[in-house]
C-alpha cells in the first residue's frame, strides 16, 4: 500500500486505514461479498519505519502456485506443499495485531519477500 500524498505515517494516526483479505466462496459474486473478511490488517498496528518519510505499508506477501494463492506474513517462507494452502490459511499464520511494516521504498519491500532479489544494502 502506498500513500498518494506523502509519507504514509501521515495516515497512521488520524485515519482508520485497513486491508481486508477474503477467501473465495463458491457462487460468490465478485463485486461484493456477504462473507466476513478472513484477515483484517490495520495501518495503526504496522511496525514503524526508522524513516518518517516512508511511503509504503508492506502488509503481507502473496504467493501463487498451481492456481493456489497463499497470503503470508512478512519474513515467512511459502508452505512446503502449496496444495495445502487452505489448511495453512485456516490455521491463521498471522499473530494477533500483526499488520506488516512501514518501509521506505522498493528495497524495504524486497527485504521481506522470500525468493526475491534483494537490494545489496539490505542484505
Amino acid at each position: 500500500v502506498s500513500s498518494p500524498n506523502g509519507p504514509i505515517d501521515l495516515l497512521k494516526d488520524e485515519n482508520d486505514v485497513w486491508v481486508e483479505v477474503y477467501h473465495y466462496h463458491e457462487k460468490q459474486v465478485n463485486v461484493f461479498s456477504i462473507y466476513k473478511p478472513d484477515f483484517v490488517f490495520k495501518l495503526s498496528d504496522a511496525k514503524l519505519s526508522a524513516s518518517q518519510s516512508a511511503n509504503y505499508w508492506h502488509v503481507f506477501n502473496i504467493h501463487m502456485d498451481s492456481g493456489n494463492i497463499v497470503v503470508l506474513p512478512l519474513g515467512e517462507t511459502w508452505p512446503v506443499d502449496p496444495n495445502q494452502y487452505l489448511n495453512y490459511m485456516k490455521n491463521n499464520p498471522f499473530d494477533i495485531n500483526y499488520a506488516g511494516a512501514i518501509v521506505t521504498g522498493n528495497c524495504g519491500v524486497r527485504a521481506s519477500m522470500p525468493y526475491t532479489t534483494k537490494c545489496p544494502y539490505f542484505e
